[in-house]
């Protein structure tokens, strides 16, 4: 009777892996996307920075 209840908690412990692992790679592809739906804004944001620096560089004590 313990072998059973160890296999089946080993079963549902291995579900609870797989699900897992697919939202990780969901989430993972959803990330993607939007990193390549807002590459344009991203890139235009980084260049600003660099061009005028970020807008509290002058309160900044580090």
């Amino acid at each position: 009777m313990r072998l059973y209840k160890c296999l089946s908690k080993d079963k549902t412990s291995k579900h609870t892996s797989n699900t897992s692992t697919l939202k990780d790679i969901k989430k993972t592809k959803k990330e993607q996307e939007w990193l390549k739906e807002n590459k344009e804004a991203i890139n235009g944001q980084n260049e600003r920075i660099t061009k005028y620096g970020c807008f509290s560089d002058a309160y900044r004590r580090f």
